[in-house]
């Protein structure tokens, strides 16, 4: 398959997917009080087989967190927001919409330096011709 021309997609439920995304954008906008940045990088990785996956990072210049905090994030009601601003559900939620699309979900984080949000997603391909006859 010519990768040039080839188009890789991913199934799913959009406003599901939508949640996972926003979800991490506001996660990194709250890490960054005083501003920062947030960089939203895709790769398609390419193996044999049905083993295609679509991979995107998402990375923030933000305060970081703590490992011992980074252990506990996907912990229902878990958060370190003051009361008010978050309810903990959001990753936790984020983490089994990635896992019912057959995906991923895992974050390193640097204390003082930022964290990066990794996900991954089943997808498949198809080449430019297959996509005009659809």
């Amino acid at each position: 398959m010519d990768l040039f021309h080839a188009h890789l997609f991913v199934l799913g439920n959009q406003t599901e997917l939508e949640q996972v995304f926003l979800n991490i954008v506001k996660n990194a906008v709250d890490a960054m009080p005083e501003g920062g940045k947030i960089r939203i990088h895709s790769l398609q990785t390419l193996s044999s087989g049905e083993n295609e996956k679509v991979q995107l990072t998402m990375a923030d210049t933000g305060e970081g967190i703590s490992p011992h905090h980074l252990s506990k994030i996907f912990t229902p009601f878990f958060t370190t927001k003051p009361i008010g601003k978050g309810t903990g559900l959001g990753l936790s939620i984020s983490q089994r919409i990635m896992e019912d699309h057959g995906g991923s979900l895992s974050v390193e984080s640097t204390l003082g330096e930022g964290t990066t949000v990794l996900i991954q997603l089943p997808a498949f391909s198809q080449t430019f011709e297959e996509t005009v006859k659809q």
